[in-house]
């Protein structure tokens, strides 16, 4: 005869992060308060790989009364990716002072010959990579990098940047001007690693 011992110790499989709980002194500060509760619950949201809900955690954390409105929307605008879409924005985390790139996976027969790759901010439009950043033809480089040298935004907070095609002037260098935009990302920046 075997004995089983009365309890058996507590197997914790799969739990997964509750966003919630950690962010939800900060929801007060967004006027749709309410939409941004039932997108936290979200089973998109909910189901979401560790790594995104901790960065959109960190985003909610960098929160204060003080924060520009930019900040809430862009917080707001990952979060309906998630929910109404099912789609992951890409998220970032970054530190201050490193280099930093994102490839871009050309769809066959895409061809950005004569035009600059860029990444800009979303609310100002600073240019924030080099602006001779050349782009190519699928035949002659399927994936290509958009660029930003020692990455000079504020620690500790989240920025939304546009990766972008744009048009070139006349000593082809990007001119503002631009064609496509790839893909939003969101950057959240770390610690400075300069010395």
């Amino acid at each position: 005869m075997q004995l089983k011992p009365l309890l058996e110790p507590l197997r914790i499989q799969n739990v997964k992060m509750n966003l919630l709980p950690q962010v939800i002194d900060k929801v007060r500060l967004f006027e749709n308060e309410r939409e941004i509760t039932l997108m936290l619950v979200d089973p998109n949201v909910q189901n979401a790989n560790d790594q995104t809900k901790g960065v959109l955690s960190e985003m909610f954390l960098t929160l204060d009364d003080n924060s520009a409105a930019i900040k809430r929307e862009w917080l707001t605008e990952a979060l309906r990716s998630i929910a109404y879409y099912n789609e992951m924005p890409p998220f970032f985390r970054v530190n201050r002072g490193e280099d930093f790139s994102i490839a871009i996976d050309l769809e066959q027969g895409r061809d950005f010959t004569g035009f600059a790759l860029t990444i800009r901010r979303a609310d100002d439009g600073t240019l924030l990579s080099p602006d001779d950043t050349q782009g190519d033809s699928y035949s002659d480089a399927a994936t290509q990098y958009a660029y930003i040298n020692d990455l000079a935004l504020t620690e500790k907070e989240f920025f939304k940047v546009n990766v972008l095609v744009e048009e070139t002037d006349t000593e082809n260098l990007a001119n503002g001007n631009a064609v496509t935009l790839l893909t939003p990302a969101w950057l959240l920046v770390g610690a400075n690693i300069d010395a």
